[in-house]
């Protein structure tokens, strides 16, 4: 079943609407960017045979929220010129994978983006839109360091769950027991897939019914 994207706008994307170099160009913070950082910190002592050894992170992104995911970016000018001292999260949710095509929506609100790549992701397509509609698309190249290259390289080494939307609602069933009616509580999820036109395409992964507490 196809909607309008307009729709499912308000569960996936957004970021400030403008110029998308913002977020095409964006570039992962060094360390060395971090304000504050201790200089001794960069030079630190090797851990000792006693001391336990942390597994390496195998994922770009900086948090998980659920199923949205954060990634840092360092200070633009913009940022520096608004007085900005730490750059928000990008913040990404993986739609993910048809064919050998991977899907990102990324930020929330009015704005919207669309950030797609095919298997082996030489090139980024990132699409704009405005209150649902398609405004613009441009093509860079995957360069490593950039933000849209960190979450394309999550999603395709399998560290991204793919988000779905969720709807529950509560079924009077017209069947009573000790003289109160019985209630049942649907929840169904669908997978969001947005395609040439805009459109997004949902299909259902699941449907659960439940009965929850009579009335």
């Amino acid at each position: 079943m196809k909607i309008a994207i307009a729709v499912v706008v308000s569960l996936a994307i957004g970021l400030a609407i403008g110029s998308t170099a913002m977020f095409e160009f964006a570039k992962m913070p060094s360390r060395q960017d971090q304000p504050g950082m201790p200089q001794a910190e960069m030079h630190a002592e090797p851990a000792t045979e006693q001391a336990s050894v942390a597994a390496p992170k195998t994922h770009v992104y900086a948090v998980r929220e659920k199923l949205e995911y954060g990634y840092e970016r360092a200070l633009s000018q913009n940022d520096t010129s608004a007085g900005t001292a730490v750059a928000p999260l990008v913040m990404a949710r993986y739609l993910g994978k048809r064919g050998n095509i991977h899907q990102v929506l990324v930020g929330k609100g009015v704005g919207s983006m669309l950030v797609q790549c095919e298997t082996p992701c030489e090139y980024l397509k990132i699409a704009t839109y405005y209150n649902g509609r398609y405004r613009d698309a441009t093509f860079i190249r995957n360069e490593p360091g950039i933000v849209a290259s960190g979450i394309m390289d999550d999603a395709m080494s399998g560290e991204l769950e793919p988000y779905y939307a969720e709807n529950s609602y509560p079924t009077y069933t017209g069947r009573y027991r000790n003289k109160k009616e019985i209630i049942t509580k649907t929840t169904q999820r669908w997978s969001l897939w947005v395609d040439d036109d805009g459109n997004v395409d949902r299909k259902e992964i699941s449907k659960e019914v439940v009965e929850v507490a009579e009335p």
